[in-house]
């Protein structure tokens, strides 16, 4: 189980991976393409075990009250995190010798790669924030200072 702060709200929660039968009954219960935006928020709230002091997942209208920073940051919380324990579950697999160990090994870099990657990303994201906000600072309105 992991803890997290939403940014904006501040409030609390911890989180667990999805079990594999509830992540199936979770997409069989949103049929067809019309679904899909309800099914993606629906397997991301699932994972929520106690929210804002107490046990449970928020309800429906707590978590329509979210920003949209809190709702992005706790998906990117859960892809990062997930990747982190894919690659290292699938690392622990990759002892095996032979042409099923060197496959392993390759899963397990992979796995590492793409948990390495979101981080990256992140940090990325953060940093051109960051820099959009320090140039919002600088030249208010979208004015640029005049050349002489």
């Amino acid at each position: 189980m992991a803890d997290f702060v939403l940014p904006v709200s501040g409030k609390s929660l911890s989180w667990q991976p999805l079990k594999i039968g509830r992540q199936h009954e979770l997409i069989l219960s949103f049929p067809g393409d019309i679904n899909r935006h309800r099914l993606a928020t629906e397997l991301l709230i699932s994972r929520i075990t106690h929210y804002d002091a107490r046990e449970g997942r928020p309800s429906d209208s707590e978590w329509r009250e979210w920003d949209e920073i809190d709702y992005e940051a706790f998906q990117e919380e859960v892809e990062v995190r997930e990747a982190a324990r894919r690659a290292q579950l699938t690392s622990k697999r990759a002892e095996a010798s032979g042409t099923a160990g060197v496959k392993q090994r390759l899963s397990a870099a992979y796995e590492g790669l793409e948990a390495a990657t979101k981080v990256y990303a992140r940090a990325i994201k953060e940093v051109q924030d960051s820099v959009a906000l320090w140039e919002q600072e600088r030249h208010p309105l979208g004015q640029t200072p005049t050349s002489k």
